[in-house]
């Protein structure tokens, strides 16, 4: 009527230290690098946004139009 179900082992694939526990410093070193990666982006695509806006103003404030669009006709 029931079935036999093996029981899996709970983290198998944790790292661990050679004694056999988990490795919570592996796992502190692996986020402390993801929030720096996560934070060193952010401030790079905000630079870049920054700075296009920074030469958008300068070159109004320089007399300096971009070029109009041009509309393709079929």
């Amino acid at each position: 009527m029931f079935r036999e179900i093996e029981p899996r082992p709970r983290n198998e694939s944790a790292l661990r230290h050679p004694d056999g526990s988990i490795n919570f410093d592996a796992y502190r070193e692996i986020a402390r690098r993801a929030r720096r990666s996560a934070i060193v982006s952010s401030v790079t695509v905000t630079m870049r946004i920054a700075r296009a806006a920074w030469s958008s103003i300068g070159n109004a404030l320089a007399g300096k139009t971009l070029p109009a669009a041009r509309h393709h006709t079929p």
